[in-house]
């Protein structure tokens, strides 16, 4: 591969593995920042400095500790609501549901409900979203949905098809109690946050400032009082567009959700790449919500590489790389192949005008800055010639 060390922005090295073989590589926030939120411009090198391949890793939840339940009914109403009823079949106690969905570019909202009979409900969850329904390389993506904890052996999905056809529910699962899910998320840090209350308009706005943008999947609330409430929420952003070639500034829209005082507050959404966005919570003649905590979540990132013992590797950052094209995507990698783990350290920015033995003196810090003194000299002296002509003529 060519020479890239002056457009290099980030570099660090790969642990030391004890076999041949593939290996998960776990990606950090810090280096998911870096690289712009994508991995187009993450590379592997070896000691030849060529290209290893890899692959994003897939997180398959299909694994031994889960137990599928029952899809009883399915029940459409045409643009209006489909309904999805999933049978608890020992009641056992559950705050959250794992459906298997084929894939989809449309958003919806739902309630969730539960029920002892399959007659009488109760409601669990009302007005949440979701979206962000594809997978790269999959057919399908498994979505969590959380609840308070309950024991009803019928669960019901309502999803609101005002907008988009029905979603294809494949499968629905939970983890048995006591097994964590292997692949938790992520909480983000280096981040503040300010709460203001907008006494006129009777809105909250959390104001929240990350040190580098980030890649965001979720918020979760720690409420303390009042003891009930039900407020609606945005998540906005700012954002800039063209009126009549003028730049207009405004807050866009990116999530809705609904803070419950029976609820869990964890709020899933669309993945975002952003450096600050505000929080609005609707008051109304309310008293304001005490907010103990904010969290904001990723979900983990992580890649598969084949690499061999006893080798130095190098990772690089660099944001003249494209996306590269690797044979090994097209390949079902799974988390039951029992992969072993390899370790990005020394992850830091580098000098961008650091000279390698690689690097021509025309790419050199003392080149660039000799030549632009010698261009303001000869600037200057052609200008102090005009000048001289041009008095000699009158």
């Amino acid at each position: 591969m060519a020479n890239s060390a002056i457009g290099q922005k980030y570099s660090g090295t790969l642990s030391e593995v004890k076999q041949d073989g593939l290996h998960l590589v776990g990606i950090t926030p810090g280096i998911l920042s870096a690289c712009g939120g994508t991995l187009d411009h993450f590379r592997i090198l070896d000691k030849k400095n060529n290209e290893v391949p890899y692959a994003k890793f897939s997180k398959s939840k299909d694994v031994l500790n889960l137990k599928t339940c029952k899809i009883l009914e399915r029940n459409s109403i045409p643009n209006k609501l489909t309904s999805i009823v999933v049978e608890n079949s020992e009641a056992a106690k559950l705050d959250r549901l794992l459906l298997k969905i084929g894939n989809s570019a449309v958003a919806k909202h739902y309630n969730i409900s539960g029920s002892y009979d399959n007659k009488k409900w109760f409601g669990l969850v009302y007005n949440q979203q979701i979206n962000n329904l594809s997978e790269e390389g999959q057919t399908f993506v498994d979505r969590e949905f959380l609840f308070p904890l309950n024991n009803y052996k019928y669960i019901k999905f309502d999803f609101i098809d005002k907008n988009s056809l029905p979603l294809n529910v494949i499968l629905a699962s939970y983890f048995e109690e006591g097994k964590m899910d292997v692949f938790p998320s992520v909480k983000l840090t280096g981040f503040d946050y300010k709460i203001e209350i907008d006494k006129k308009n009777k809105v909250s706005v959390i104001h929240v400032t990350f040190k580098k943008p980030q890649i965001i999947n979720g918020v979760r609330f720690e409420i303390t009082g009042p003891e009930m409430y039900l407020r609606e929420a945005k998540l906005l952003v700012n954002k800039s567009r063209e009126i009549k070639r003028n730049q207009e500034f405004y807050q866009g829209t990116l999530s809705s959700f609904q803070l419950n005082s029976k609820g869990n507050n964890y709020f899933e959404f669309e993945e975002i790449f952003e450096k600050e966005l505000f929080i609005e919570i609707a008051n109304q003649d309310n008293p304001v919500l005490e907010i103990k905590s904010v969290e904001f979540l990723q979900r983990p990132v992580q890649i598969v590489t084949h690499i061999k013992a006893n080798e130095n590797y190098k990772i690089a950052v660099d944001s003249n790389y494209v996306k590269p094209d690797y044979d090994i995507v097209n390949f079902n990698l799974n988390p039951e192949d029992d992969m072993s783990l390899a370790v990005i350290e020394n992850f830091k920015e580098v000098n961008l005008f650091k000279r390698t033995k690689d690097n021509k003196f025309w790419q050199s810090q003392w080149f660039l800055w000799a030549s632009i003194l010698i261009g303001g000299i000869l600037i200057a002296y052609f200008a102090f010639g005009l000048l001289k002509d041009l008095e000699k003529k009158n």
